[in-house]
């Protein structure tokens, strides 16, 4: 036994449809692998070739797209019955990663190869249709925050 600390977890498991190792491409074809130009499903997004080879392609992580920046941005959700998946703290009971709140509140970024949380702008309502304020921050330009109503 050794006491080094690995450099990756020891469960890392395979891409469920090619069998890729953790750091190791998909193989053609395979539904897992994002479009380094979008983000989206390789095998569906649409993206010309040119686009697609305009940025590198992103290996194997041993976890499913997305849910390594949704543990960075703490976005966790878990079902609940006759609500659906509802958002919740990552400690809490049956919580997983809240892809669909991935897919709502960040955007792709092709040059950093992940997604990223969206800027908000004066003129960008939030799902409940509220609109942003703007808040003064000495050490940066104007910010726009969510003010809730109620």
């Amino acid at each position: 036994m050794t006491n080094e600390v690995p450099s990756k977890p020891m469960n890392m498991e395979l891409c469920h449809d090619c069998g890729a190792k953790p750091g190791e491409f998909h193989h053609d074809g395979c539904d897992t692998e994002r479009c380094p130009a979008c983000g989206g499903q390789l095998l569906s997004c649409g993206c010309s070739d040119a686009e697609i080879n305009e940025y590198p392609r992103q290996p194997w992580t041993g976890e499913w797209p997305g849910v390594l920046e949704c543990q960075e941005f703490g976005w966790y959700a878990k079902l609940i019955k006759g609500q659906g998946w509802v958002p919740c703290d990552k400690n809490d009971e049956g919580a997983s990663e809240n892809l669909n709140r991935l897919y709502s509140d960040a955007e792709w970024n092709a040059k950093l190869g992940r997604f990223v949380i969206k800027k908000i702008n004066e003129n960008t309502p939030d799902r409940t249709g509220s609109k942003p304020r703007k808040t003064a921050d000495k050490t940066k330009s104007a910010t726009y925050c969510r003010v809730s109503q109620g």
